[in-house]
């Protein structure tokens, strides 16, 4: 049976914002799904995981972004994003999920290499 494209989308819907009226210096407020929330949450949980890695098999700073295949200025926005910055545009997020993965999968294997 085919798929409508309601079924084939597997991110969030869009994410609506809020003019607050209770704090009126507060143009906008957050995010009001949360679902997003919940997308920024995991995509932080890999990034967290990605950088526990590159600690064990001592990868530098550079390192680490060179393995993302990530310019210096891409990279600057996925480390403001870890610590709470906006959603970087670039790679888009399902690409930069798959590269965390694969990154970590293979740090992964040669931190079981090294042990043993």
């Amino acid at each position: 049976m085919p798929q409508t494209d309601h079924e084939l989308n597997r991110f969030p819907p869009s994410a609506t914002w809020n003019v607050s009226t209770v704090n009126p210096s507060k143009e906008h407020s957050m995010l009001q799904n949360p679902a997003w929330q919940a997308t920024d949450d995991l995509t932080r949980a890999q990034l967290a995981m990605f950088h526990c890695l590159s600690e064990r098999i001592a990868l530098t700073p550079d390192d680490r972004r060179r393995a993302l295949n990530l310019d210096e200025r891409t990279w600057a926005a996925w480390q403001d994003f870890q610590e709470d910055g906006p959603l970087p545009g670039e790679p888009p997020l399902p690409d930069m999920l798959r590269r965390l993965s694969e990154t970590a999968f293979n740090l992964a294997s040669i931190a079981d290499h090294r042990a043993s």
